[in-house]
């Protein structure tokens, strides 16, 4: 895979794709366009999925939208991001109290929120049946799809502290995103099993 966008032979296989893409009737190497419009694109991945030059779309939009944040060129709040980095940035839902040593469930803070039902069905059965409790807490994935790197890397840090302090050493999670963006940073083995 790459980032680099010049690789693009424009054959408009990621437009086709994807409805950011075609809805701007762009491809993904058009840089002053992606810049642009850096902040409208779902990051999911189906230009990747495409590209015959393995062009990484969804990598290349995200280190514009870091490009962007670390430059002062991206206000996020005027964006309509306001509600959502209040929420996520310091998860205001954090609970740590029944994550139990050894192994938890980490669902992430959207599987809960759109399926709290499931979330406590499994967070009770697994609790009955091996002992494992469950962790809240938001990954950091909505805060650094914004590009905010600093914070991504202060949310995972501060997961880490909080996992090491309640002596867990494994956790598992539903979210597919949730195990990509851990991988590697928690110094905790992950696995998804849901």
């Amino acid at each position: 895979m790459t980032t680099d966008i010049t690789k693009c032979i424009h054959c408009h296989k990621c437009r086709d794709s994807c409805a950011f893409l075609k809805k701007y009737n762009i491809d993904i190497g058009d840089g002053k366009e992606l810049r642009e419009l850096a902040f409208h694109c779902f990051l999911c991945g189906t230009c990747t999925s495409v590209c015959p030059e393995n062009i990484d779309g969804r990598k290349v939009i995200l280190d514009l939208r870091r490009e962007l944040v670390s430059s002062g060129r991206a206000d996020l709040t005027a964006r309509g991001y306001r509600t959502m980095l209040w929420e996520k940035k310091n998860y205001k839902f954090r609970n740590y109290r029944h994550a139990g040593e050894g192994a938890v469930l980490f669902p992430g803070c959207n599987f809960p929120s759109l399926y709290p039902k499931t979330t406590a069905l499994l967070s009770r059965i697994l609790k009955e049946t091996a002992g494992i409790g469950t962790v809240y807490d938001c990954c950091g994935k909505p805060v650094a799809e914004l590009g905010l790197e600093d914070e991504e890397n202060r949310i995972t840090d501060e997961i880490s502290r909080k996992l090491k302090d309640c002596g867990v050493k494994e956790g598992d999670n539903s979210m597919p995103q949730l195990l990509q963006l851990s991988q590697g940073k928690t110094g905790y083995s992950c696995s998804q099993h849901i």
